[in-house]
């Protein structure tokens, strides 16, 4: 499993989402999906018709939540032909694993905002999308020049591909291969695109943007109202005219890119 996962699921907040007020049949409905009870609810800041989860069977959030068993899958495909990846990937609804109805399929299409459908996956317990207020995030949720000529996709950068297995004289189809750890910045360069990654996002003819830019670039976008020459690789070194304050614009994020990138390479 280590291995298959892009050595990661073991050492993600998905198998860590036990917390002991989420032992209760609602709570699960996104900390433990499959021991969650579909008619548990919360109202009044309490939880309701939500049976208890023991501790010592916590499950945490396992690969049935967003896969399907293959049996199940073959269903869901012979209902829903359109579904994406045939059904293999969808959103589990609490009725029980092995029941088709208890999967939503998903869509590859874009929302009216330009962000992709495919999000709904993660958004069904992660609520809200970070950083919207950000416009470099939010540019790239809506950009037309992302993976397959849409937006970026939350696994884009949070579950990056890291390799392709099959295809060619295997006869088999080609898949790509992703990190299941959900983690940014320990799955460098190929959560940002950078050089040596498999997508290539950030990398190209007019821009060369390695592991050490994106964790130089990483802090600007996560702290946008704090002084940015105190970071490095600035230091106290104002190096582009770029405001240290405020909400920037895309323009002034592919300054400060360029910056980064020009000190990192002396």
């Amino acid at each position: 499993m280590w291995q298959l996962t892009g050595s990661g699921w073991f050492a993600s907040r998905h198998a860590q989402s036990d917390y002991a007020t989420t032992e209760n049949g609602f709570c699960a409905k996104c900390h433990s999906p499959l021991q969650a009870y579909a008619p548990a609810s919360f109202s009044n800041g309490a939880v309701a018709n939500a049976p208890s989860v023991p501790q010592q069977r916590f499950q945490a959030v396992t690969c049935a939540t967003c896969h399907p068993p293959d049996n199940i899958t073959a269903q869901i495909g012979a209902l829903n032909p359109s579904a994406m990846d045939g059904g293999a990937v969808s959103i589990y609804l609490w009725k029980g694993y092995n029941n088709p109805a208890s999967y939503q399929t998903l869509s590859t299409g874009v929302n009216s905002d330009g962000t992709s459908q495919e999000d709904l996956l993660c958004l069904n317990c992660h609520e809200q999308r970070h950083n919207t207020d950000d416009s470099a995030m939010w540019a790239m949720m809506t950009t037309t020049y992302g993976p397959n000529g849409g937006p970026v996709r939350c696994i884009d950068c949070h579950m990056s591909e890291y390799q392709f297995i099959g295809g060619g004289s295997t006869g088999l189809p080609l898949l790509e291969e992703r990190f299941h750890d959900w983690n940014v910045g320990a799955d460098l360069p190929y959560s940002c695109g950078a050089v040596g990654s498999v997508s290539g996002c950030h990398n190209s003819t007019y821009s060369t943007f390695t592991v050490a830019d994106a964790q130089n670039l990483i802090p600007f976008i996560k702290e946008q109202h704090t002084d940015w020459w105190t970071l490095p690789p600035f230091n106290g070194v104002v190096q582009a005219a770029v405001p240290a304050h405020g909400a920037p614009t895309l323009i002034e994020y592919k300054t400060l890119e360029r910056e980064i990138s020009k000190i990192d390479a002396m």
